[in-house]
């Protein structure tokens, strides 16, 4: 098992991660993959190497060993909602009383760029990004530095 892993490296990886794609890590030895689910529905459906596109295939045999091995940890996720949701607390916990109406993530963060809130908002999101990692690598049993 790795002996302890960096929470910046961590959070590049959860910041990687969208609609189209998850990160792993491994406990064995620190790497970190980012998988798409078309790379890993291949590997589900144990599709012959030999069918998966040459430039496709490395990131095919990685999903292969995700899917079985128990080494494999999904990284924490943050959906658009869950964005959404971190981006309102901010904005109250700033005691911000006029906060846009709106769920779309892309006017709360152009409210935080016309009210100079940038910089704070980077700062708090790191903090959060910084907790959640801290929060998995202890319930994963994972030293972290």
């Amino acid at each position: 098992m790795v002996t302890s892993v960096n929470i910046d490296k961590l959070i590049e990886g959860v910041i990687a991660q969208n609609n189209q794609n998850s990160a792993y890590f491994n406990t064995e030895d620190g790497t970190l993959v980012i998988l798409t689910e078309d790379e890993m529905e291949l590997a589900k459906v144990h599709t012959p190497v030999g069918e998966v596109p040459e430039r496709e295939q490395e990131h095919y045999l990685t999903a292969e060993r995700v899917l079985n091995s128990e080494t494999w940890i999904l990284l924490p996720q943050l959906g658009n909602g869950k964005c959404t949701e971190i981006l309102v607390n901010f904005l109250q916990g700033n005691n911000i009383s006029d906060i846009p109406a709106t769920n779309d993530k892309l006017a709360l963060l152009e409210y935080v760029r016309q009210n100079n809130m940038e910089s704070n908002w980077k700062s708090f999101f790191n903090d959060y990004l910084r907790k959640l990692c801290i929060e998995w690598c202890t319930t994963n049993k994972i030293e972290y530095q």
